[in-house]
C-alpha cells in the first residue's frame, strides 16, 4: 500500500482509463456540454466528458467519470496528458462532494477517502 492510500477508506471502484495515483479535492462537473473552471490540481468528476470540456479539464490532477470505457474521451485525453483517469465509476457524482479530499488509484481502479 502506498503512502497516499495508507489508512484510507475505499469509497468507490471503477475501471482504469489512464494509470497513476494522485490525490486532491473534488470538482464536480454537472454538465458535460458546458465549459467551466476546474481549478488547477482538482480532481474532475463528471457523468462523462466531451471535447467541449477539454480546455476546462486541462489543469485537473485526475478525471473520474460515471460512464465510459478505456476508449472514452476522458480516458484518451487523460493518457495524452499523463494524468490518472477512472471510468465506469457508478454513483461518483452522488457519493463524492465538492471540495472533498480523495485519493485516486487508477492503477487499481479505486478511490479512497
Amino acid at each position: 500500500m502506498t503512502k497516499l492510500k495508507k489508512n484510507k477508506e475505499l469509497i468507490l471502484k471503477g475501471l482504469s482509463g489512464s494509470p497513476g495515483i494522485t490525490e486532491g479535492r473534488v470538482k464536480k462537473i454537472l454538465s458535460p456540454f458546458k465549459a467551466i473552471k476546474v481549478e488547477k490540481g482538482s480532481i474532475a468528476v463528471a457523468e462523462f466528458t466531451t471535447p467541449v470540456l477539454a480546455y476546462s479539464l486541462r489543469g485537473a490532477k485526475a478525471i473520474i467519470c460515471e460512464k465510459g470505457t478505456k476508449t472514452a474521451h476522458a480516458a484518451v485525453v487523460s493518457r495524452e496528458w499523463g494524468i490518472p483517469c477512472l471510468v465506469s465509476v457508478k454513483n461518483a457524482l452522488k457519493v463524492l462532494k465538492n471540495g472533498q479530499w480523495i485519493v485516486v488509484d487508477a492503477d487499481e481502479g479505486k478511490i479512497y477517502s
